[in-house]
């Protein structure tokens, strides 16, 4: 979705995610200068538009345990170190007259602290305010919709009728994307590919087995 708002506007992406960032920026005040910098690149005229992107950005927003105790071993509490100051750059820094969007995906909403997910005005301190101003949700594809995605997807790369089971597809493929779907279509169907489909036609299996791995089924999106 990001990628695609990013395509009709004109937009630089700008991802801060667990991925891109790791371990790094963990001093006692690198946080605020890694924020500091990339709201100061965003707003940058000569760069604009420009999309922040925060992919798992319940990771952001984690509130305190509910429980006392409670294991949070299956979530990334690493990224929680930049809250306040996104929190701060994203309400006090950014102005109406700046082309930048704040984007956020997750498929775990229920772990962010909504308090803090959900902007509730310019009210008070930054770090009070909340963040995202809008929510999306997009439901996952039905199974006989992939089965059309996935037959067009191939279409588009093969000329030739391809014997293969677009159902079953369909099913190894539950909760991936549209976007996913081409992606991977692509990246298996490569230009080297091609050349031997006539002796070694196309795999459920052996070509698109490998790149569909079990993914959670809910997807949520927030944007500012």
């Amino acid at each position: 979705m990001t990628e695609i708002v990013a395509s009709e506007i004109g937009a630089l992406i700008i991802k801060l995610s667990s991925t891109s960032v790791g371990n790094r920026f963990e001093g006692a005040n690198d946080a605020t200068k890694l924020m500091h910098m990339i709201f100061t690149v965003s707003k940058e005229k000569s760069l604009s538009p420009v999309i922040i992107y925060l992919d798992d950005c319940h990771e952001f927003f984690l509130g305190k345990p509910k429980k006392k105790g409670e294991n949070s071993d299956a979530i990334n509490m690493a990224m929680k170190r930049f809250q306040k100051d996104l929190l701060i750059y994203k309400n006090q820094y950014l102005t109406k007259e700046d082309r930048v969007l704040v984007i956020g995906c997750t498929n775990m909403p229920d772990v962010g602290d909504m308090k803090l997910m959900k902007w509730k005005g310019p009210s008070g301190k930054a770090e009070k305010q909340g963040f995202f101003e809008h929510a999306l949700y997009f439901p996952t594809i039905s199974n006989s919709s992939r089965s059309l995605i996935w037959k067009e997807a191939i279409r588009r790369k093969v000329n030739c009728q391809c014997q293969l089971n677009f159902d079953l597809l369909a099913h190894m493929s539950g909760g991936y994307s549209t976007g996913k779907i081409f992606k991977i279509v692509n990246e298996v169907l490569s230009t080297d590919r091609l050349k031997n489909l006539s002796s070694r036609p196309p795999s459920e299996q052996h070509d698109f087995g490998p790149k569909l791995l079990p993914i959670e089924q809910s997807h949520q999106s927030f944007d500012d």
